[in-house]
């Protein structure tokens, strides 16, 4: 009768870990269908570009002052294509000059990352799970898409 509860109890012990591993593991497994969106992302499927300041910033640090809406189907293309030549990245202790949240509409879905101009590593997308906070689910190195981004801002301001 022991070893029947000890089995029993040693079962529950692996199922509980198994469904642990699976719900915190979650954004491994599926994090680099989020980045293989963003690389291959195609310019005719994009609607508007949205850029915005993270919501935990320290002052001086965001690219924009205000949320900015891109239309543009010039500037629109232009980011998508920057974005087809993102390399992944591990970088090392990426130092922001300044940040914002990315946000790209295409049709049907929605795309946010993290964009930072580093001193150390150029300009680098994180990609996070809940956008522009959550599981890091992979880094992307894209210095086009800050000379962008940067005229996009000064035309706004």
């Amino acid at each position: 009768m022991m070893k029947k509860k000890n089995k029993i109890f040693t079962i529950a012990i692996f199922i509980f870990l198994g469904f642990g591993l699976l719900y915190l593991g979650r954004p491994y497994f599926f994090g680099g269908d989020l980045i293989e969106k963003i690389i291959h992302l195609d310019q005719d499927l994009v609607d508007q570009i949205i850029i915005d300041s993270p919501k935990a910033i320290k002052s001086g640090e965001s690219l924009v002052s205000k949320r900015i809406n891109i239309g543009d189907p010039k500037t629109l293309i232009n980011i998508s294509r920057a974005l087809q030549q993102a390399n992944r990245w591990k970088p090392v202790h990426p130092v922001s000059v300044w940040r914002c949240v990315v946000t790209i509409h295409t049709q049907g879905e929605k795309l946010k990352f993290l964009v930072k101009r580093t001193k150390k590593n150029g300009v680098i997308i994180q990609v996070k799970s809940k956008g522009e906070w959550g599981w890091n689910l992979g880094t992307l190195r894209v210095d086009d898409l800050g000379e962008i981004l940067e005229r996009v801002a000064q035309s706004q301001e």
